[in-house]
């Protein structure tokens, strides 16, 4: 047998939960972009007549608002961008498990294989 060990078990990885996560978190991006789209319009409307100090505060607060939407929307799709990674990571890591085992078990059968060839034959008389 081989000095070293494979390990047996299969990644544990749920790849059908890990892609419905990232499609809403895209989908939850996508509906804030939206909103925030048509809120700058609505807004842009607003502004055409509008003067004073309740227009630099409007301005001001939609700004924030507007920054605060793009912060959420990053986070949003750097979690689905993390999720993705950890999937990938799984395929990955289950393809070298899979690997070593057929290593090992190549190993194996050569092992065999070798004292098997070493083993003396009897002799025909």
């Amino acid at each position: 047998m081989p000095s070293w060990q494979p390990v047996w078990r299969d990644v544990r990885f749920d790849h059908a939960a890990a892609g419905e996560a990232v499609e809403q978190l895209r989908a939850a991006a996508r509906r804030l972009l939206a909103v925030q789209e048509d809120r700058a319009g609505l807004a842009d409307a607003a502004r055409l007549e509008w003067r004073g100090r309740f227009r630099v505060d409007f301005d001001r607060s939609h700004a924030q608002q507007r920054r605060w939407v793009e912060s959420l929307v990053a986070r949003l799709l750097l979690q689905a961008a993390r999720i993705e990674a950890a999937a990938a990571a799984a395929t990955a890591e289950q393809a070298r498990r899979e690997a070593d085992r057929r290593r090992w078990h190549d190993e194996a059968a050569a092992e065999r294989a070798a004292e098997q060839a070493d083993r003396p034959r009897p002799q025909p008389h």
